[in-house]
């Protein structure tokens, strides 16, 4: 990785700073770590990070280990109070810390400092999750040329949208994933005027990326659209309040319809041997 020392000017210098997997001689060493080894962590503000410790166990690793590892690569550990939920290794569970062991060939700098500024690489995973939701996790052909030009949209996509974060979007969509961005900004409805030679682009008051949604409604864009209320007619009484306002006229009662009840026959109903009796039959 160091070929400065080999090429003189010409080389170059390149440090690294990768995770490194807690394997069985990890855990062995982190095992022979005395307590007083141990230095307080830093967060990525300079401030002392609570329930957090970092050291380095370079020499309490196997030699067989390290003979097939680039010149100048160390190891740090830093362990620290896991968060509720966490599922922690059977050798986790003995002490009840959460290991983590990272490499790095950087030789300036105290445990602290490397430790804080490989936990700030935590973004360049963020931005990978958010290239994978915007079509990197998808390929849409099998041909190499078409998922050439779609691995080009996509980072496209991804540099679009950081520079809209930095530049445009408020802090409550600043920290939005893809899909909530799309929702609450990228789809909502607007319109591109011009007003003193100025571009102004407006949307509506209501929406999915306002604090009190609402239905779309004509009402809901800006007020240059609404149309203008008509004007009231006016009257006597509004020229000279000395005069009494007109009467407005009282509704006229409606007559109810009067209820048309139904007849029923009360007689009894002839028995069919009496109706054959009286005909002769």
């Amino acid at each position: 990785m160091n070929t400065a020392a080999v090429h003189g000017r010409r080389g170059r210098s390149v440090e690294y700073s990768v995770g490194f997997a807690v394997t069985e001689p990890v855990r062995d060493a982190i095992a022979l770590v005395p307590k007083s080894a141990w230095a307080t962590a830093l967060d990525a503000d300079g401030e002392v990070r609570e329930h957090a410790d970092v050291v380095e166990i370079t020499g309490l690793l196997p030699t067989s280990l390290r003979q097939g590892w680039p010149a100048g690569m160390r190891v740090i550990v830093r362990r620290e109070h896991p968060h509720p939920g966490a599922q922690l290794s059977l050798f986790e569970q003995g002490d009840g810390w959460r290991y983590q062991a990272f490499a790095t060939n950087t030789t300036t700098g105290g445990l602290a400092l490397l430790e804080a500024r490989h936990r700030a690489h935590a973004r360049v995973e963020d931005r990978i999750r958010v290239a994978k939701d915007s079509g990197l996790g998808r390929f849409p052909s099998r041909e190499y040329g078409i998922n050439q030009a779609w691995l080009s949209l996509v980072a496209l996509a991804a540099d679009l949208t950081s520079w809209l974060r930095l530049l445009a979007l408020p802090d409550a969509l600043k920290d939005c994933e893809p899909k909530a961005l799309r929702y609450r900004f990228l789809h909502v409805p607007a319109r591109l005027t011009r007003s003193a030679r100025r571009r102004h682009l407006d949307s509506p008051r209501h929406g999915p990326g306002s604090p009190t949604p609402s239905p779309p409604s004509p009402r809901s864009w800006p007020s240059r659209y609404a149309p203008e209320p008509q004007p009231r007619t006016l009257t006597a009484h509004d020229q000279d309040p000395r005069r009494p306002a007109p009467q407005r006229h009282a509704a006229i009662p409606r007559t109810p319809k009067p209820v048309q009840r139904q007849r029923v026959s009360t007689s009894t109903p002839r028995s069919p041997i009496r109706t054959l009796v009286k005909d002769g039959g």
